[in-house]
């Protein structure tokens, strides 16, 4: 076992000049040495690549791509850390989680990957949805691979994973573009640890997937659960009856929510 592990952050963007100074930051304030933040720019047209020029510690490319996926893939080639996480330019981490997450590995050495608990938060930073939060950190603490075909309740900025997951499984899935089958390739095999402690924070705004095309995702996650779920048909039913659920859940908090 390594005696310092590092990690390797990495953020897909394209014009993300509102918010990206704040997952910067919040990556740069760890109180852990040893990391790098990876940051592939989809050719931005606002003033996201200036502001990255204004931090010599960052790793960086602007070149076109075909979305955040592929730009992950790109980061994942670009890394040198033996723990990875990706994290969206709209999110950012709570202080001082490094060395939750490095401890976690390092009492867990048979541990492959692990996830914390994510807020959610508005534009400007205020935490909105408390009760979505409450029901995605109860099927964490109950997380299963079987679970994680009926629902996903993992939010990707709150994952932590060893580089050897992605030479065992491989990188993201450019026809399936979703981190959901990452998750799932990962939790067919091994145990995923959870840190029972907010770590990172997920931003909704008007730009955010979540909230402009949420019947999409959902359609895209039955997508990727049907792929990873064959044998199990009652489960599927579940995913079926939750995507449902969740298109009307979010129906209402979209409309008694105004998203800035």
């Amino acid at each position: 076992m390594k005696m310092n592990h590092k990690i390797s952050i990495i953020t897909p963007v394209r014009n993300g000049e509102r918010y990206i100074r704040t997952a910067i930051e919040s990556v740069l304030n760890q109180e852990y040495p040893h990391f790098e933040h990876i940051i592939i720019d989809g050719l931005s047209t606002d003033n996201t690549v200036n502001i990255l020029k204004t931090y010599d510690h960052l790793v960086w490319i602007s070149e076109k791509d075909n979305g955040a996926v592929d730009a992950a893939n790109k980061g994942f080639d670009l890394s040198t850390g033996d723990i990875l996480c990706l994290l969206p330019a709209d999110d950012y981490l709570e202080p001082d989680i490094f060395k939750d997450v490095i401890n976690t590995f390092k009492r867990y050495p048979d541990c492959k990957w692990l996830c914390g608990y994510c807020k959610i938060v508005d534009a400007d930073g205020n935490e909105i949805r408390k009760y979505v939060k409450m029901y995605k950190n109860f099927l964490l603490k109950h997380h299963s691979f079987k679970l994680l075909l009926t629902e996903n309740y993992i939010s990707g900025m709150a994952v932590f994973f060893k580089r050897e997951l992605l030479d065992e499984f491989g990188y993201m899935d450019l026809q399936l573009p979703s981190e959901d089958d990452l998750w799932l390739r990962f939790a067919s095999k091994y145990e995923m640890r959870l840190i029972k402690k907010v770590i990172a924070n997920f931003r909704m705004h008007k730009g955010t997937p979540t909230s402009s095309y949420f019947l999409w995702q959902v359609n895209l996650s039955m997508k990727v659960a049907k792929k990873h779920g064959k044998k199990y048909p009652l489960l599927m039913f579940l995913r079926f009856l939750n995507a449902y659920k969740i298109i009307i859940a979010y129906s209402f908090l979209n409309r008694s929510f105004k998203i800035s």
